[in-house]
């Protein structure tokens, strides 16, 4: 494992550097639950994912990517640039919604933890436990849902999005990066965070 500081560009740069990449929502929980009790990694700090969430103005239905687009050195630099003006980041178009939508319906028939991309419910609070909205749970812990599920206290978790007023406000493809809140947040998940530019702890 990793550890790296900085804003969203700094991080890829630092892990990159390694020959490393951000950590995936699965991986994290695994760390999570074999330092408990001894380092605890993730009891009091999150970290930027692998994942992506994409919005399309005027839709009310976000993509959950397994790879975000953010990824990208030249998208990120743009990214950070945004959220230093307190706006979020959009492309020219709604063509890279598009292209993820098809890809989501694609995988529509497979197993959530085999999916590349979801497609996520029209809310801004959207409560998964393996009761509800289940297969968001096993598409970013995959293996691993139940029993993080059972770790974090058998409590729901919250997964944070834009609101679709926000989006509407925008013309192209509003691109976020996903985060995974410490377990002393509820180890929610926030698809609606605009601090790329902020200095942050992330894991890789």
């Amino acid at each position: 494992m990793k550890h790296v500081q900085g804003d969203f560009c700094q991080i890829l740069s630092q892990l990159n550097d390694q020959d490393a990449r951000l950590i995936s929502a699965r991986d994290e929980a695994y760390i999570r639950i074999k330092t408990a009790g001894k380092v605890d990694i993730g009891k009091s700090s999150g970290t930027w994912c692998l994942h992506g969430v994409e919005y399309k103005p005027f839709n009310h239905y976000p993509l959950l990517r397994r790879e975000s687009r953010l990824l990208d050195p030249k998208l990120a630099s743009q990214a950070v640039d945004a959220n230093r003006n307190n706006k979020y980041f959009s492309t020219n178009s709604t063509k890279e919604y598009e292209e993820s939508l098809a890809i989501a319906k694609e995988d529509r028939n497979k197993a959530p933890k085999e999916r590349r991309i979801i497609i996520l419910p029209p809310l801004t609070r959207v409560t998964i436990s393996p009761r509800q909205s289940s297969e968001i749970l096993e598409f970013l812990l995959q293996d691993l849902a139940e029993e993080y599920y059972k770790f974090n206290g058998s409590k729901s978790i919250i997964l944070y999005l834009i609101n679709s007023e926000t989006i509407n406000q925008y013309k192209g493809t509003v691109l976020t990066q996903f985060w995974f809140w410490d377990r002393n947040n509820n180890s929610d998940f926030d698809g609606s965070r605009r601090i790329l530019n902020c200095n942050c702890f992330s894991r890789g």
